[in-house]
């Protein structure tokens, strides 16, 4: 019997994130497989061999864009999430999920700020505050950031999962739902951080983020394999 693939979807806008969809892939002895809804539209998705897990990437666009494939997207997850299929989002992942639940996303009042730019791109250290899918109370991660919209307000569904200095909802999951988001980007690898953040970090900071982030996408995966 062939195993499900695990789903990687790219919201990409301007440039398709397969460096990050090829390192993930390339970590594992299984199936994965990739979309684009952002660009191609959601029939590749529906359409696809059903999912041992979804992973949303970023996107260039914003939740409060309203875009129909964003919509779309958000009510396909719910219905995975529903059926039990374990989905992780990432950055625009992330914010868009938390707005489908019930949530709020707005632009930071940090990122109005003229230091703008230092505070939301680099990176920065979460803290996990609640155990789930395999992360516990007390551990700390690096990850890139790369973003100016935050999750301000989550509904009643929602777990507090992990927080920083800069960002109170960094984590998140659903009280009964297979969900996890991060605002942070742990699929991002050397290629993110030359198109995102060119000289903005030194190589030992560049170096110890990358394996934050691969600690934090090999957490979900093996947590994922294991019970799903």
């Amino acid at each position: 019997m062939s195993k499900k693939p695990i789903c990687i979807i790219d919201c990409a806008i301007k440039e398709k994130s397969l460096d990050s969809y090829e390192r993930i892939k390339s970590n594992y002895n299984h199936p994965f497989d990739y979309h684009i809804p952002s660009t191609e539209g959601m029939k590749s998705l529906r359409e696809s061999d059903p999912a041992r897990a979804y992973i949303i990437f970023g996107s260039d666009s914003s939740v409060s864009d309203r875009h129909p494939w964003q919509v779309a997207l958000a009510d396909f997850i719910i219905d995975k999430c529903q059926s039990k299929v374990p989905t992780m989002g990432i950055c625009f992942g992330h914010q868009l999920m938390a707005d489908a639940f019930g949530g709020k996303v707005e632009t930071s009042k940090r990122a109005k700020s003229p230091e703008a730019k230092n505070t939301f791109s680099g990176y920065r250290e979460i803290e996990i505050i609640k155990d789930c899918f395999g992360f516990k109370k007390g551990e700390s991660y690096k990850v890139f950031k790369a973003h100016s919209q935050e999750v301000t307000l989550i509904s009643e569904e929602m777990v507090h999962m992990g927080t920083s200095d800069e960002c109170l909802y960094d984590v998140l999951s659903h009280k009964e739902l297979p969900y996890l988001g991060l605002q942070g980007h742990p699929e991002a690898h050397i290629e993110f951080v030359e198109r995102e953040l060119q000289g903005l970090l030194t190589e030992k900071e560049i170096n110890e983020t990358i394996e934050g982030g691969e600690k934090i996408i090999n957490n979900f995966i093996k947590f994922v394999l294991k019970n799903y």
